[in-house]
Parts: structure tokens; C-alpha cells; sequence
């Protein structure tokens, strides 16, 4: 096993990159990781480096963007040949739909590479070129995205502890996708003091901008000419996309640990995953390419491509189990606070199935309103109660005494209510979890004197 001091040594090297960013925060200067997660990172970048490269890690993201440039351009072949052939949109569409899905997981995958390494390729052209089209081809700005992103890998891990934060920056501020909110882009432009403030470069964002506006008026001019490929096959698809990673990244994260631990970077296996928490995990592993079990161990080597974790992934997951029996595997922060509650509940039946894959399709729709800035990230636990058990929010609505004094009990041991009193300027979310927990502390009380 690596000594603490190389371990040391290379966690400085491995978010040398990152180091800028956050120094406009001196909060963001932390304990990276507690001592489990850290001899993982250790483990895993030893065993990485004894196998690739950096070159290696450069050759994978240059193929990434190949196969996303060259995967759309047989894509688009396919939608006009077959239209030219007579094949019926109503068949087009839908498979276009779907592969630019898939496709678009390149996409972010590539734009996502450039927070965490300024040389990503090894081609600074190419680096320089997908800053440029990063609005663009995926929806994300590369260099706004670095930001937030960073702190949720070095500062406000669980999807809990970023209430205890006030440099919080929610996406109804800054869209992770800004393809419903394209004027968004150029009003964070305007904002010079915002972008000195959080050391963004405004150039950048201004080219961004130009690029991406070009791109809409070509939707728009393709629609209006009675075709709506780009529109299908890349606007919708990625942000189909992007809402499946932020359901999938508030699951890995769904903890209240504001630092990296097996708690706060779940794993998630469709396979063994129990009852209708199947669905959710099953569905969102297909189309992010794994994410659920892949996006843990990338927070313990930020550098390594997601495509060399995934064709390892079973190796990984047998290691975690073996060597940290206590990670958060295949279960999220909803089973923790409801455990007694959902061991209650009965088999479910073939509707419940049923009922329960329209629910979570409908999460994965209300999450692209999450993404665009539409709706707050705070409703992610309603949505995370709807993915582990429909039923749950049902008995939920009907003010079940045991959820309510599991909620009371849970929030108790976070200290919530002690952080509310104790903060000279509580956020936004504290001060809405606070009103939860009084709320839930009123209705206790109440249905104790029924």
C-alpha cells in the first residue's frame, strides 16, 4: 500500500489543476478525503500508473471526441438516408433520439475531462477547440462548469452539505445545460463582477457564447425548413442526457459528508439493488454508461477516464467490497433516514413495478428542468423518496407518524437545527431544510396528542 507521505505527494499532484479555481475560496481549501477514501486514492493511481500513462489518458479523450464527431456525422447520415429512402419519421426520430443519447455521453465526457486537466489531449489545439464548442456540443460550459464542479469534488461532496455552505452556486444561477436558457450565457458574460469574483474568463465565455448562438439559429433554421434533427438527435438527447447525470450524481452523493468517503461516494449496481429502487439504478446505469458505479471511483482519480474505470468495473467493484465492506453500496440516503418504514412495506406486485417505471421516468423528465435552472436542486430528495419507492411518497402525503419522526430523528443527528442557529447568514437551502424540520417537528407533535 502507498506510504501516507506518497499519498500526500500525489493528491497535490493530481488537483494541481484545480488549485486556481478554488483560491478564490479559501473555504474550499479542505480535508480532501478521510483516511478510507484517501488510501483508495492512493491504491487506485499507483495501480493506474503502473498500467497507463498520461499519454494513455491523452489517446482516450482524443478518441472520445473522434467517436462523438464521427458517431453524429453516421448518425445524420442515417436520418437523411433513411428519409430519402421513405422511411416514416415516426421510426427516424425516436431511434435518433436514442443514439444521440449515447452519443452525447462522448460529448460531456470530453467537455467534463477539461476541468479536471489543462491538457486533456495533448493537442493544446484540440484542448483550445473544445473550450470553444464545449456550449455547444453538450450544452455545458467548460469553463463555468469547472467551478461548481470542483467544490463538489473537493468541498461540498454529499448532496446535504452544500446547505452548509453560503459559496454554494445552485444551477438556477448557472445551468449546467443551457440549452433552455441560452440568454443565461450572455448575462453571465455582462456580469463582470460575478466572473471576477469567481475567476472566470470572460473571453472565453463571450466566444462561447458567439459559437453557440450560431448553433441555435441553425436549429432554428432547420426547423423552420420542416426537419428537426438537431433538435431530436442533440439538443433533446443531451439534455436527456445531463438530466440522467444529475439524478445519477445526487444518488452517488446522496449523503450529508461534505468531504470524500465511502458514504458520500456511494455505489450503485442495478443487479443488486433490492426492490423498485431497481428501476431507477438499472435504467440510469444504461444510459450514462454506468455512472452510478463508475462516478465514485473517478473521485478518487479525477484524471482517469470514465471508458478505461468502466471495462475494469467489475475488478473495482469486487475490490470495494472486499477491502470497504462499510461503503454506501447500492442504497442512498432514503433507505438510511426510512429503513424501518421500507422493511414494512409489502412485495411489490406487478402494478407496483409498473407504476413505479412511470414514476421514475418522470423524475428523469423533472431533472432536465433541474439542470436548466427551472426548478431548485433541493427537490432532489422528493425525487430520490419517489426512485427508492413510490409508496414511500404516498404514505409520505398521508403524514405517516414513523416517516415524519424519521425525518425529525435524521435531521437531529445532522445538527441541523444547531448549524441553523449557529450560522451568521444561513443559505438558502438551510433555511428551507430548517422550515422542513420545524414543520415535521409541529406535525410530530400533533399527531403525539391525536
Amino acid at each position: 500500500m502507498v506510504q501516507e507521505a506518497q499519498i500526500d505527494a500525489r493528491l497535490e499532484d493530481l488537483v494541481e489543476s484545480d488549485h486556481q479555481a478554488l483560491q478564490s475560496h479559501q473555504s474550499g481549501k479542505r480535508k480532501i478525503a478521510d483516511p478510507q477514501f484517501r488510501e483508495f486514492m492512493g491504491f487506485i493511481m499507483q495501480d493506474m500508473s503502473g498500467r497507463f500513462t498520461r499519454g494513455d489518458f491523452q489517446q482516450f479523450f482524443r478518441n472520445t471526441f473522434f467517436i462523438s464527431v464521427f458517431g453524429f456525422a453516421a448518425l445524420a447520415t442515417f436520418f437523411f438516408g433513411g428519409r430519402s429512402l421513405g422511411v416514416s419519421d415516426w421510426l427516424l426520430y425516436p431511434l435518433v433520439f436514442i443514439g444521440g443519447i449515447r452519443l452525447a455521453a462522448y460529448s460531456v465526457a470530453f467537455v467534463h475531462a477539461r476541468v479536471h486537466d489543462p491538457n486533456t489531449t495533448g493537442w493544446k489545439w484540440l484542448d483550445q477547440f473544445i473550450d470553444l464548442i464545449s456550449v455547444t456540443v453538450s450544452g455545458w460550459s467548460a469553463e463555468l462548469f469547472k467551478r461548481s464542479h470542483l467544490f463538489a469534488h473537493y468541498a461540498e461532496i454529499g448532496i446535504l452539505s452544500k446547505a452548509f455552505r453560503n459559496d454554494h452556486i445552485d444551477f438556477k444561477d448557472v445551468p449546467l445545460v443551457f440549452f433552455a436558457k441560452p440568454w443565461r450565457l450572455l448575462t453571465i458574460y455582462l456580469d463582470k463582477e460575478f466572473c471576477d469574483r469567481e475567476r472566470i474568463n470572460r473571453s472565453i465565455i463571450l466566444k462561447q457564447t458567439l459559437v453557440f448562438y450560431v448553433y441555435l439559429a441553425l436549429v432554428v433554421f432547420e426547423m423552420l425548413n420542416g426537419t428537426y434533427f438537431l433538435l431530436v438527435s442533440h439538443l433533446l438527447a443531451t439534455t436527456a442526457l445531463t438530466a440522467a447525470i444529475v439524478l445519477s450524481g445526487a444518488a452517488v452523493h446522496s449523503s450529508y459528508d461534505s468531504e470524500n468517503t465511502f458514504q458520500s461516494n456511494g455505489y450503485l449496481y442495478g443487479k443488486d439493488t433490492k426492490g423498485l429502487y431497481k428501476i431507477a439504478v438499472t435504467v440510469q446505469n444504461w444510459l450514462t454508461f454506468d455512472f452510478l458505479q463508475i462516478h465514485g471511483i473517478h473521485h478518487a482519480y479525477p484524471q482517469a477516464p470514465g471508458r478505461i474505470i468502466r471495462k475494469e468495473i467489475g475488478y473495482w467493484r469486487n475490490y470495494l467490497l472486499e477491502h470497504y465492506p462499510n461503503m454506501r453500496y447500492c442504497e442512498v440516503m432514503t433507505h438510511s433516514i426510512h429503513r424501518r418504514t421500507i422493511n414494512k412495506l409489502p412485495k411489490p406486485n406487478v402494478f407496483d413495478w409498473i407504476i413505479q417505471g412511470f414514476v421514475s421516468f418522470g423524475c428523469w423528465a423533472f431533472c432536465t428542468l433541474i439542470a436548466s435552472g427551472y426548478a431548485p436542486e433541493m427537490a432532489y430528495p422528493v425525487l430520490e423518496h419517489l426512485l427508492v419507492d413510490y409508496r414511500l411518497v404516498v404514505r409520505a402525503l398521508r403524514r405517516d407518524p414513523e416517516m415524519i419522526e424519521n425525518g425529525v430523528r435524521y435531521l437531529e443527528e445532522r445538527g441541523v437545527p444547531q448549524a441553523f442557529e449557529a450560522a451568521a447568514d444561513p443559505s438558502p437551502q438551510l433555511r428551507n431544510i430548517n422550515k422542513l424540520y420545524h414543520l415535521l417537528k409541529a406535525q410530530l407533535a400533533k399527531s403525539a396528542t391525536a
